[in-house]
């Protein structure tokens, strides 16, 4: 029986490698044919979604899917969407840190938000980032520790009791990026879990939900990973109305963490779920 197994195996593996072949192979005619100035504006596009599936598809494809990441990046730029143009540059980041593709990713991300979004702290704040991380050259001497921990005392207006919804945005986008750049640091969970109670706080619970899903994934032993899944669960399903999406995280919040003291919180909302 081992034999057969064995050799169904290897055919899976063959077939995956093919299909793989074939998706760089598709993406080499593609590139070749902008090159020759055959591609227009859906030309562009369909060769950017091509970079972005490859990398999802194979994201243990180390020596293309950075650089392939980076093209889209570059194809999008090209195209003046420069906000979504950043996505693929922090996937790159948190997910190939040791790339050679990576520090120039940093550096075009702070340049987009330097000179196209005109958000010149939030491009200091990369710069100081890929200081840290990269020796690449930044134009101030605070960390990008620092620089959050001022920012975040900002947010709050204790005297006027109010909340700067400008500042809390910034924050809550740098927060996104240093757990993407410096996420092995031991300010990472502290940091993006504050981004998330912030997020909830000015009730951009789309935002709220998808930091509190990169905690999970980043940090599943993290100081805060069972409030980090409460939380989500709560935010899906109280302010985003996603009751099925918030069920299953609050069975798998109980099942992960039965004797937390938000236990019995999630049971009775668990409970109102099912009736």
């Amino acid at each position: 029986m081992r034999k057969p197994a064995l050799f169904m195996l290897l055919i899976l593996l063959w077939a995956c490698h093919a299909e793989q072949k074939q998706a760089r192979a598709d993406i080499e005619e593609q590139e070749a044919l902008l090159a020759s100035a055959k591609g227009g504006g859906p030309a562009l596009d369909a060769l950017s979604q091509h970079y972005q599936a490859y990398a999802a598809a194979y994201p243990e494809d180390e020596a293309h899917a950075p650089a392939y990441l980076y093209r889209a990046a570059g194809l999008m730029f090209r195209q003046e969407a420069y906000s979504e143009c950043l996505a693929p540059l922090r996937q790159l980041l948190q997910r190939y840190p040791g790339s050679s593709a990576a520090p120039k990713a940093l550096e075009m991300a702070a340049s987009v938000y330097a000179v196209e979004l005109r958000d010149s702290a939030t491009a200091v704040f990369l710069q100081a980032c890929g200081q840290k991380v990269y020796g690449l050259e930044a134009p101030m001497a605070e960390s990008p520790e620092e620089q959050l921990l001022e920012l975040k005392g900002k947010v709050f207006d204790d005297s006027l009791m109010q909340v700067d919804f400008r500042l809390a945005d910034r924050y809550i986008r740098q927060a996104g990026w240093y757990t993407a750049i410096c996420k092995d640091e031991d300010d990472g969970p502290g940091i993006l879990f504050s981004a998330a109670e912030i997020a909830r706080s000015v009730r951009a619970y789309e935002k709220a939900a998808a930091l509190l899903q990169d905690y999970a994934a980043l940090y599943p032993e993290g100081p805060a990973a069972a409030q980090a899944l409460f939380l989500q669960a709560f935010t899906l399903g109280n302010d985003l109305n996603r009751k099925d999406t918030a069920h299953a995280l609050y069975q798998a919040f109980l099942k992960r963490y039965p004797g937390h003291e938000l236990a019995a919180s999630a049971a009775v909302l668990l409970e109102e779920r099912e009736r």
